[in-house]
């Protein structure tokens, strides 16, 4: 299906006429609502399914004509276009910057946004299927609403004040996934969440281009309504002042929010201190539990994750045995002292 789409913008005489056409709306020589019926599919979505505007994409493939001057005009910046029931499956936009643009109902099967610059876009109702991301999401502050991101690759994409409405991130790969200065309104995560970074609040350079209108927006520590009742959390990291009122926390109740990070350490290292014990179980527990978080971090989300990584690597049974209990010893000693929860007080409906 691949293959398919892909070659015939190279291969089928009409259809590189399309992808000339196509090119010059996307340069912004020509307008997407002027293309006729051929475009479209039954459904009604236009069909750029296969499209190639890769930042190495190579004109001679698709055209005999010389569209660097063009090319060379707008920066191969995809910039200020409204695309309404496009269907994207398969299309390359791997390496390109997408500035101001509106992507309403869309479709994105097995896309490829390695490498992009998105920034202050908008997307409704758009659903992301396999595919891949990396590179820059939301830069100066985009919305992304009842969107779906369903099995997506996202690993190593830096988020930069993005906002996410009513949103589903269902089994993505999201390692390394750095939520910088972004905002959560009712998004839910599905399967494992795992090393990713939650940090609402940013300061940028006065330098930056977004600097005067977009200062109290970096400022802002809005309530963050994320879903995690299916999700297996492990390796949360926070950074900088979170507010965890609004978070739903898994439903097996293998999630923990600590609420003060400094004390709860403390009762870690006593714990560790005062019992007969593993000493490599606490100290993975302190790394990975409190993983990267900048001086001053007050709360932090814990996973099952975070303590079951080392009690799979326990060969002698009589020590994992050990390590168990005195996790929930140490568990319910934390929860005793309200210094953590596992049970949610979110306020917000699906």
């Amino acid at each position: 299906m691949k293959n398919k789409l892909t070659e015939r913008w190279k291969s089928d005489g009409l259809w590189k006429q399309k992808w000339e056409t196509v090119m010059k709306c996307f340069l912004g020589e020509n307008k997407f609502e002027k293309l006729d019926k051929s475009y479209y599919l039954e459904n009604g979505y236009l069909d750029l399914r296969g499209f190639d505007f890769g930042q190495r994409v190579d004109f001679k493939e698709y055209s005999d004509k010389d569209y660097s001057e063009l090319s060379l005009k707008s920066l191969g910046v995809i910039r200020g276009i409204d695309f309404v029931n496009v269907d994207f499956s398969y299309a390359d936009f791997s390496g390109r910057s997408i500035n101001n643009c509106k992507f309403n109902n869309c479709i994105f099967n097995y896309s490829n946004f390695r490498g992009i610059l998105e920034q202050q876009c908008e997307f409704f109702n758009c659903n992301f299927y396999k595919g891949t991301f990396g590179g820059f999401l939301g830069c100066g502050e985009s919305l992304y609403k009842n969107v779906i991101f369903d099995g997506v690759n996202m690993k190593d994409t830096w988020m930069n004040l993005p906002n996410f409405e009513d949103c589903i991130f269902e089994n993505c790969k999201l390692k390394e996934v750095h939520f910088k200065g972004s905002h959560f309104r009712r998004v839910k995560f599905n399967g494992k969440v795992a090393e990713i970074v939650l940090q609402p609040k940013t300061e940028e350079p006065t330098s930056s281009i977004y600097y005067e209108s977009k200062y109290e927006r970096w400022n802002a520590v809005n309530p963050m309504m994320i879903d995690f009742s299916e999700a297996e959390l492990m390796d949360i990291r926070v950074w900088g002042e979170c507010d965890f009122s609004n978070v739903i926390l898994p439903a097996d109740g293998n999630g923990y929010i600590v609420f003060n990070v400094a004390k709860a350490k403390k009762v870690i290292e006593e714990f560790r201190d005062n019992n007969q014990t593993s000493e490599k179980f606490f100290n993975r527990l302190l790394k990975f539990g409190f993983y990267c978080a900048p001086q001053g971090t007050k709360v932090k989300i814990l996973g099952l994750g975070d303590i079951s990584l080392y009690m799979e690597e326990i060969t002698d049974e009589e020590e994992r045995q050990l390590a168990l209990d005195n996790w929930m010893r140490l568990r319910d000693e934390l929860l005793s002292k309200n210094l953590m929860t596992n049970k949610s007080n979110a306020t917000w409906n699906h």
